[in-house]
């Protein structure tokens, strides 16, 4: 009698357990079908790089639809990211609300968000409130070059085309004789030997190069706030805007929901 009594509250129980988790996962999943849907279309060269900056979160009040150009979603509003905006702009398939960022003084998107690279640079100086912060550049670049002249930074070291092992020593010598905290790499793919010196250093480097350098693991990314270019967006906002920027936490994986 008793045996049975507890069996049938176990089973209610479990019933009820159920039914609530049932219950929040129907929630859950019609909060996310109800949000209002960005497409964000990139080439495909570019997903290579870019995939894994654009994913769903659980709160939000849109949510990611993510396409290879030549495919457009039919989703409300669409982010092009630069080379698929270029392509979509000489094919004249600009869908309505439409933003595009890394491009200047481009026609057929309601929103362009205009990259500044002084800006984007600017801000790994933010990151570390003690030690110093250098910025190593390539001097042959010429655009390396001029952005350099152009950011100000406690120590800017220059290099021609490659770092080599030896170079690279040289490098970090001088890093630690400056009380050197911080280093922002416009471009690692050059610096491989100095980043694999530098563990007891912080790396910084640009969005296309973080997911590329997973194996040498830099700290630091200075990337575009997407997020805030799709509340833009989502807004209404219309013309042209500085592209905002925020620094991320490396990780070698970001969760998809």
């Amino acid at each position: 009698m008793i045996k049975g009594f507890f069996v049938r509250k176990n089973t209610k129980i479990g019933l009820i357990v159920t039914i609530c988790l049932t219950s929040i996962a129907l929630i859950l999943y019609l909060l996310f079908y109800l949000r209002v849907e960005v497409n964000v279309v990139m080439s495909q060269e570019e997903a290579v790089l870019l995939d894994n900056y654009f994913n769903n979160k659980l709160i939000s009040n849109y949510r990611i639809k993510k396409t290879i150009y030549p495919e457009i979603s039919n989703s409300k509003y669409h982010l092009f990211t630069p080379l698929a905006g270029i392509f979509a702009q000489n094919d004249s398939t600009i869908p309505n609300n439409s933003a595009v960022y890394g491009l200047k003084a481009v026609e057929g998107f309601d929103l362009v968000f205009e990259t500044n690279e002084i800006n984007r640079y600017s801000i790994a100086l933010d990151l570390d409130k003690k030690l110093n912060c250098a910025l190593l550049y390539n001097s042959s670049n010429d655009e390396e070059e001029k952005l350099s002249q152009n950011l100000n930074f406690d120590l800017k070291i220059s290099y021609e085309g490659y770092i080599s092992k030896i170079e690279a020593e040289k490098i970090k010598k001088e890093l630690d004789q400056k009380s050197i905290g911080t280093i922002v790499i416009i471009n690692p793919s050059n610096a491989l030997n100095l980043i694999q010196l530098s563990s007891d250093v912080t790396i910084v480097v640009p969005t296309l190069y973080g997911y590329s350098l997973e194996k040498n693991e830099p700290t630091y990314i200075l990337c575009e706030d997407f997020e805030q270019m799709i509340k833009s967006l989502i807004k209404g906002n219309e013309g042209s805007e500085q592209t905002p920027f925020i620094t991320l936490p490396f990780k070698k994986s970001f969760k998809v929901f």
